[in-house]
């Protein structure tokens, strides 16, 4: 059964438009049928129709989900805007937590992010991989505030001038709470003034042999801290 993203206020559930003609319109719903949500509270619910003009329904059933987001960040150059979507999507569907756009000295300039449609497929993405809360997409930051973010931090420069070491290259202590992070350069690559002063900040790895595209990269780098989250915590 298709799943919807609610508001869930005092138990009165807000559709958003676009899910309201669709139930109404598109599925016919009648009164007494069953729709599946999600809420804003990180909650399964089981609802029934109490009216369709305007829609309204009553909770039969209340789960509350127990599925956290991963405690990663990405730090994402700023690429071209299908392939920074893309990158939103697969993110958001692997239960990263954080994605912070950032410009880096090779960064198009013409490139403006439409953050309103960039969590549009958010909510879409939730919608399909049953993600209870939704991944969090920051404002765009310069390269600077980039380095005062990081400090402090395990943080993971993926970069294809490092061809030696790997994730498992470091021997890493994770306590619950800690943030990792990662970061992805964008089309041009970093340049060697911004590789000097990451270097210092970050644990540079190499993700394969060959060059990755931005949005490949950072799909694959967000899998592979994951796969090392789960090993930490067992």
């Amino acid at each position: 059964m298709q799943k919807f993203r609610v508001i869930n206020k005092n138990n009165k559930i807000i559709f958003d438009k676009n899910d309201e003609y669709h139930i109404t319109k598109v599925l016919r719903k009648k009164i007494n049928d069953t729709i599946e949500c999600y809420d804003n509270n990180g909650s399964f619910l089981i609802t029934q129709i109490s009216s369709i003009n305007p829609l309204r329904v009553t909770i039969k059933q209340e789960t509350k989900i127990e599925i956290e987001p991963y405690p990663i960040t990405a730090y994402i150059g700023l690429i071209k805007k299908n392939n920074f979507e893309l990158i939103v999507e697969k993110l958001n569907e692997l239960n990263i937590s954080k994605i912070v756009p950032v410009v880096f000295s090779r960064s198009q300039n013409n490139i403006y992010l439409d953050y309103k449609r960039l969590n549009r497929i958010v909510v879409e993405s939730c919608k399909q991989s049953n993600r209870v809360n939704p991944l969090i997409i920051e404002n765009q930051i310069k390269f600077d505030e980039l380095l005062e973010k990081i400090k402090g931090s395990t943080t993971f420069l993926c970069s294809e001038k490092e061809t030696s070491k790997n994730i498992n290259n470091y021997d890493l202590k994770i306590k619950n709470g800690d943030i990792i992070n990662f970061i992805i350069g964008c089309e041009g690559g970093f340049t060697i003034d911004e590789l000097n002063q990451l270097n210092s900040l970050t644990l540079p790895i190499t993700l394969t042999k060959t060059i990755l595209r931005s949005e490949t990269a950072a799909i694959y780098a967000a899998s592979i801290l994951i796969e090392r989250l789960k090993y930490e915590r067992n």
